[in-house]
This record gives structure tokens, C-alpha cells and sequence, in this order.
């Protein structure tokens, strides 16, 4: 069939020809076509891309005289009214295409499902915020968004930037198994750095939210950043360096910005700044001190697991950790179990970490698996609860 393609005349990079864009419209035509063939395709409202190709910020990578994409192409597809056990039945088609799409395209391509109920209660998250002012609508109304909530800037929850820290620090955890320290390929040095690039750009993500001077424009934030004078927020000069220069690859896909770099070397001073962001973003965000470990995982009191979501968070931590729940206090079967992902990624970051650090890491996870399997067990839960 012959797919309309909505067109905005604005292209999908801020530096990439013509003949890139070109490119990246075949790859939307044929993901469209793929997913409205599905027999689920008229129930279908539209389809739309987000991330940096959606707001026009993308990356074409540059190599051997060629303009590539790079990262992956995330996009949202929107059904008509539909129960819960129809949203999870077409969300698992959906990734089954996925799959496919991608080895076809040569590129990650991902589906996430929402219905048009479910985008007018959307929660005040990231993902969220930048999907609603940052998008192209590839097919279907331009205005379907307009269903969502207005969510501010200046509104947005610092929650949001610990929930970012722990994704970014997730993928240097991973940098840390697979490539820390062991001769790699061209292709693993690539996705090396491109890790590291993502914590940096975490960093500077959290200083901005900090300052409230956020914005979803990479263009924007380069100029904000540079902004920020904040003598107490940990190497400034430093993040802030490096910040732009995860952006400059970001908006031009030339690995030259980063020539002469040893990964092993970045890997070693990016884990070492995070547990310091770290430590100096949740003190921010909780308001209390927090020089250690064991001061961050009781600064989680009581009061806050008192909260409207109590009861779902207590039946997640029932089924995922049984008695074990309880630990390392009684009250944390009543926090989200991503908060046990957030002290554990803390931990398994921290070179300098102790054994009874190293311990609670067991207790956050609820198990006493051996010290070579605790990576594999933090991994498991991060995708099941980021």
C-alpha cells in the first residue's frame, strides 16, 4: 500500500544532509507500513517518533565518508480504547515486530504501545515530558498529543533525575562487566564510549534539573550549562566539559571528539564522579545530609513510605522479594523496589565499597547469591523495575 507520510519540512538532525533524511524517512516509511499491516492496524490512531530524531536533534553518525543512524528509533504507537489485558497482548506483538524491524533496518527500532486513555493520564515523567513537547507525527492526527497532560519544566520531579542516574549508571555497570579492562573491537570501543557519553550526559541532565534551568533541546542545554556556577555540585569544570562534549557527538556522530581518549581511563573517572553526583544529587533531592552509603538507605524514612502508592508498592516487593522485603529495614517493603536500585547501583559503582556495603547490595536485592552473581541479579530487576 502507499503510506501517507506526514512531512513537517524540518529534518530529523541538526547537522546531517539531505540524503540522511531521506534515508531516515524510508526507514519511517517502512516501520509505518510494517505496523499498520498488523491485523491490529485498524484499531490504530497514529503512530509518532520521539527522542532526538522525533525533536529533530538526532544523530547521524559519520564514518568512512557515510552518514549513518545511530542509537535507535523509538516510537509511540496509539490504539483506540482497549482493557489492560489488550494493551499487554498488543504491547508483546508489538515487540515481536520490533525485533524484526530491527534486523531489517539495521537499526534498534522500539514500539511502546499507549492508548488514547492512557495518554490522558499519563504520569509527570521524562520520558513523558519530552515525548509531549519534543515529537513528529508520523501518521494520524497532528494534534494527538494534545490528549496528554501539560506538564512544566519547572515542575518536573528531581525523582526523575535519580530515576535517570540509575538507568545511566546501569549501562556503566554493564560498560564494567563487558568491557572494562579487556581488549575489545572497534565496535565495542564505540558502544564503550557511547555509554560513558550517556552518564555524562545524565551528569549534566541533574545539574540543569538542579538549577531548574532544564530543557529538552540538546542545542538549549549546551548554552544552559555552561551557566551553571554552583561551587559546591562536584568538579564542575569537569562535568561541564564533559557534558559538552557528549553533546557534540550527539549533534554531529564524529567519534573525533573523542580522540586520544583511553575508554579504560574515562570509564575510571566517570564511575568515580558518579558515586560523588550521586551522593550530591539525592542530598539535593531528599534534603538531608549524605556522606555515605549507609546514610543515603536511611534517609528513606518511615514517613516517606507512607505514600498514596503504599499498597501497590508493597504487593511488588511481596512478590519479588517474599520476607526479604523487610530488609535492610522493616519500612522498605513499603518503598518502590526501584528505590533498592537506586542504593545498589550506588554501591556496585564505588570501588572503594566495603564488605558490609557490599552486603546490604544482597539485602537491597533479597538474595545471598554468590558475589559473581549479583551483577546478572541487579540487571534482571533493573528491567523489570526502572
Amino acid at each position: 500500500m502507499e503510506l501517507l507520510l506526514n512531512h513537517c519540512n524540518v529534518p530529523y538532525t541538526v547537522s546531517a544532509s539531505e540524503k540522511f533524511d531521506n534515508l531516515v524517512d524510508t526507514h519511517m516509511k517502512e516501520i509505518l507500513q510494517r505496523v499498520l499491516a498488523l491485523p491490529q492496524g485498524k484499531d490504530i490512531v497514529a503512530i509518532i517518533l520521539l527522542g532526538g530524531y522525533g525533536r529533530g536533534e538526532g544523530t547521524a553518525l559519520r564514518k568512512n565518508g557515510e552518514e549513518l543512524p545511530y542509537n535507535d528509533y523509538d516510537l509511540i504507537v496509539v490504539g483506540k480504547r482497549r482493557l489492560l489485558f489488550c494493551r499487554k497482548l498488543m504491547q508483546e506483538i508489538l515487540h515481536g515486530l520490533e525485533k524484526n524491524l530491527s534486523q531489517d533496518i539495521g537499526i534498534p527500532v522500539d514500539l511502546y504501545f499507549h492508548t488514547v486513555d492512557t495518554l490522558r493520564f499519563a504520569e509527570f515523567s521524562l520520558l513523558n515530558l519530552e515525548l509531549r513537547n519534543g515529537h513528529r507525527v508520523l501518521w494520524g492526527p497532528a494534534d494527538i498529543l494534545d490528549l496528554m497532560p501539560t506538564y512544566s519544566l519547572m515542575d518536573l520531579p528531581l525523582s526523575e533525575g535519580t530515576r535517570l542516574l540509575l538507568n545511566r549508571g546501569a549501562l556503566l555497570f554493564i560498560a564494567k562487566m563487558y568491557w572494562y579492562g579487556k581488549k575489545i573491537s572497534e565496535s565495542e570501543q564505540e558502544d564503550y564510549l557511547k555509554y560513558l557519553m550517556k552518564a555524562h550526559l545524565a551528569f549534566g541532565d541533574c545539574s540543569l534539573m538542579l538549577a531548574q534551568a532544564y530543557d529538552i533541546s540538546y542545542v538549549e542545554k549546551r548554552k544552559r550549562i555552561k551557566g551553571i556556577k554552583t561551587s559546591s555540585l562536584p568538579s564542575l569544570s569537569w562535568m561541564q566539559e564533559m557534558y559538552v562534549r557528549a553533546i557534540d557527538f550527539k549533534l554531529n556522530g564524529d567519534f573525533s571528539v573523542y580522540a586520544g581518549v583511553n575508554p579504560d581511563e574515562l570509564f575510571e573517572q566517570t564511575a568515580g564522579y558518579y558515586c560523588k553526583f550521586f551522593d550530591y544529587f539525592e542530598a539535593k533531592r531528599l534534603q538531608v545530609p549524605v556522606n555515605s552509603v549507609e546514610d543515603y538507605i536511611g534517609a528513606y524514612s518511615f514517613n516517606e513510605a507512607l505514600s498514596w502508592s503504599l499498597p501497590k508498592d508493597l504487593v511488588k516487593n511481596l512478590r519479588q522479594f517474599g520476607t526479604k522485603s523487610m530488609e535492610p529495614y522493616t519500612h522498605w517493603a513499603c518503598l518502590s523496589p526501584r528505590t533498592r536500585l537506586f542504593a545498589s547501583i550506588r554501591i556496585l559503582l564505588d570501588e572503594k565499597a566495603t564488605e558490609e556495603q557490599k552486603n546490604l547490595v544482597k539485602e537491597l536485592l533479597g538474595t545471598r547469591a554468590k558475589p559473581d552473581d549479583i551483577g546478572a541479579i541487579f540487571l534482571d530487576l533493573w528491567g523489570k523495575f526502572s
